[in-house]
C-alpha cells in the first residue's frame, strides 16, 4: 500500500488500517446511492472490504484512504498509481458520508489528493471511474475540473453495468 498520509485543517487522509475496517464497512453500506457509486446492488459484507484490504495492504501502487474529520471516519478514497508511460493516479472509489457531503469536503480531498501525489509522486494526470448513472458524481468531477474521456463496461461480483473515466491533465 501506497503510505499517505495528508493533514489539512480538521481533516486527516491517511491509509486506513484494519481498526478501521467496521467504520469503513458502514461507510460503503450508509446509503443506496453509496452502494450504486461502487457499483454494487447489495450491501457489503465485512468479508468483502477485508478482501479489499487486504489485497491493497500487499500491493505497493495501490492506496485505501479514511478521510476523517475531527478523527471521525467521514469517508473512504480507493485507487491506485500506475507508471506506464508518465505517473497516473487512478480514483476507483470515492464516498463521503451523506452528512458530510455539499459541504466542499469532497472537493477539498481531491485537491489534496491532487497536491499530494503530484508532489510525492509525479504525478502529471489523475483519472476517476464513476458509474454511468451517476449522475451527482459525473457533476462532481466535472466541478472540479475534470473531463469525460471515455466510457466502458464493467462486471464485478454479479453487478454489470456501464462507467464514465473522468480525466484531469497537468495536475
Amino acid at each position: 500500500m501506497i503510505p499517505v498520509q495528508i493533514v489539512n485543517g480538521d481533516l486527516d487522509i491517511k491509509n486506513i488500517n484494519v481498526t478501521d475496517l467496521k467504520s469503513v464497512l458502514e461507510c460503503v453500506n450508509q446509503s443506496e446511492d453509496s452502494l450504486k457509486a461502487l457499483g454494487r446492488k447489495e450491501e457489503f459484507q465485512i468479508e468483502d472490504i477485508k478482501e479489499r484490504y487486504f489485497e491493497t495492504l500487499v500491493n505497493s501502487l495501490e492506496y485505501f484512504l479514511g478521510i476523517y474529520k475531527n478523527e471521525k471516519l467521514v469517508g473512504i478514497i480507493k485507487g491506485r498509481l500506475e507508471n506506464i508511460n508518465e505517473p497516473e493516479l487512478w480514483v476507483l472509489s470515492f464516498i463521503i458520508i451523506k452528512e458530510y457531503r455539499e459541504a466542499g469536503i469532497g472537493t477539498q480531498v481531491i485537491e489534496d489528493i491532487e497536491n499530494y501525489f503530484k508532489t510525492k509522486y509525479s504525478v502529471k494526470q489523475i483519472n476517476a471511474v464513476v458509474m454511468f448513472e451517476n449522475k451527482r458524481a459525473q457533476q462532481f468531477w466535472k466541478n472540479n475540473g475534470y473531463k469525460p474521456t471515455r466510457a466502458a463496461d464493467f462486471s464485478n461480483e454479479g453487478s454489470a453495468g456501464k462507467m464514465i473515466i473522468f480525466e484531469k491533465k497537468g495536475v
